[in-house]
């Protein structure tokens, strides 16, 4: 009698998939982010309008050439001062922070009073522009500068204990046109912390001079705390400030 062969069958082993580090996760979050054409589709809709203040978004590619002067200009006139006493202002450094590619914007225009179909009609005149100039690389220069009330700068990054963060370079209201304390500073983080939570961010994230006082109370009072990064030394003139975020919860009214 011959022997019975057998065919050996292989089990089939499924391959797991690769194991992906915090700090893999956490720049797939930031690129996720970075990747959106306009930063104003991570802020939910009932967060982009203020009243007489609405929100548009911009990167520095589609932001038209005024109101990047305006920008820089607003900020040199708010802060030149403070920045003197403490680490010195650098009109070159300003400027290049501003330029940088990773930087988002957030601007609150003077919204005007129009009909519902007057409404359309500008909203589909301002995404023909911003398409445009996402790709012909053109800046409508038209003086966007003249409605823009305050703005927030502000970037997607990964810190140091490998967390994906909004972080909030610039938050600066035009007095000149009497925009300060009317609350286009909370509107505008709100917009920028509920924009970090629909990424997928962890915390928003921001730097305030010690002597600012008013700034880091308005922090505070917007559940702002000391981060565990914050240098320690008397001779630092800043403190970093974080704010936990979680999806869906980060633009609550409170």
């Amino acid at each position: 009698v011959e022997p019975t062969t057998r065919k050996r069958r292989r089990r089939r082993v499924s391959a797991s998939p690769p194991r992906v580090s915090a700090k893999q996760a956490a720049e797939s979050v930031v690129a996720a982010a970075n990747a959106q054409r306009d930063v104003l589709r991570l802020v939910p809709e009932r967060l982009r309008r203020l009243e007489g203040a609405e929100l548009v978004g911009y990167r520095v590619s589609t932001m038209p050439e005024s109101l990047r002067r305006w920008a820089f200009d607003l900020t040199k006139r708010n802060m030149f001062d403070a920045y003197e006493r403490t680490w010195g202002w650098n009109n070159r450094e300003k400027r290049r922070e501003l330029a940088h590619a990773d930087a988002r914007f957030l601007v609150a225009h003077v919204r005007e009073n129009l009909t519902v179909a007057e409404e359309r009609e500008k909203d589909g005149v301002v995404k023909s522009r911003q398409k445009k100039a996402c790709e012909n690389d053109e800046r409508d220069d038209r003086d966007a500068s003249s409605s823009a009330l305050a703005f927030a700068h502000v970037r997607f990054e990964v810190e140091a204990d490998e967390k994906p963060v909004v972080y909030a370079y610039e938050l600066q209201c035009d007095g000149l046109k009497d925009a300060m304390r009317k609350g286009y500073g909370r509107f505008l983080m709100r917009a920028a912390e509920a924009a970090g939570a629909t990424a997928g961010c962890t915390r928003s994230v921001l730097t305030v001079l010690k002597e600012n006082a008013g700034a880091r109370a308005f922090y505070e009072a917007m559940g702002y705390e000391n981060d565990p990064e914050t240098p320690t030394a008397e001779s630092c003139v800043y403190v970093i400030l974080r704010k936990e975020l979680k999806r869906g919860t980060a633009c609550d009214e409170s």
